[in-house]
């Protein structure tokens, strides 16, 4: 048993190594979820000797996607939503630097890092280039949309929808909320912010339960159309009664 134990072990080293032949620069372009598990990993199972490792973001203390409904809901406070980069990368032994991407150059091998407050690019060196830097929503050239309407990427606008909901309830009157999108996302933040509006209600900020409008637009035929047709039931069943339900409705403008 301990010649088994000991030379599968020695084969998962000989494995591990392969993998960072010939890479003496890693670049790490965002703190998304991928990379996350990366630095978990290389904390745990340093890279070999002679490999650096550098993780370049924007934003330092991003938040995280899960807790997005959570934190509309009350469940959470600010600083719970984010998580510390130049800590997680510290301790995987992994620079840190804090920046935008704007150019990559496959033929010279560097990334070109703007960085707020410097006159000069940062220029860094890599072997393999890794992206991770999330998404970005459609419809944001859309008339009206940039002016009134809050999107959801980046994470840190969640912030300004919950103030945005909150001066609305203090304001009085019946609020509507007009949430564009059907996926899970889409779903999870309408039930959010009916929870949320509901329990200020209750608080006696504004008008009895009842008098605000929740809405859902999905421009395709169905919600969660890439889930489960038993999923896509339940959401409906628990949509039903709290939300109204807008699909095959692209929005044209706000």
């Amino acid at each position: 048993w301990g010649h088994r134990s000991t030379g599968r072990r020695w084969r998962r080293r000989r494995r591990r190594r392969g993998k960072w032949r010939g890479v003496r620069h890693l670049v790490l372009a965002g703190g998304g979820h991928a990379h996350l598990h990366l630095l978990k990993q290389a904390a745990r199972i340093p890279p070999p000797a002679g490999t650096t490792l550098t993780l370049v973001s924007p934003d330092p203390h991003p938040a995280y996607s899960g807790m997005v409904p959570g934190y509309l809901q009350g469940h959470y406070r600010g600083e719970e939503l984010s998580f510390d980069l130049p800590a997680l990368t510290g301790r995987a032994g992994i620079r840190f630097v804090e920046g935008w991407v704007r150019e990559v150059s496959v033929a010279e091998g560097t990334v070109r890092v703007e960085q707020g407050g410097q006159a000069a690019p940062l220029d860094l060196p890599f072997h393999r280039l890794s992206l991770d830097v999330g998404s970005v929503p459609r419809g944001l050239d859309l008339p009206g949309v940039r002016e009134h309407a809050v999107p959801l990427r980046p994470l840190a606008r969640v912030r300004e929808l919950r103030d945005r909901l909150d001066a609305l309830a203090a304001g009085g009157g019946p609020i509507a909320v007009v949430v564009v999108g059907g996926g899970a996302a889409g779903v999870e933040t309408v039930l959010a912010l009916h929870r949320r509006l509901a329990e200020l209600r209750r608080q006696g900020k504004g008008p009895p339960p009842g008098g605000d409008r929740f809405l859902l637009v999905e421009g395709g035929d169905r919600i969660l159309r890439d889930d489960a047709p038993r999923a896509q039931r339940t959401a409906l069943r628990v949509l039903k009664g709290r939300v109204e339900v807008v699909t095959g409705a692209p929005v044209a403008r706000v």
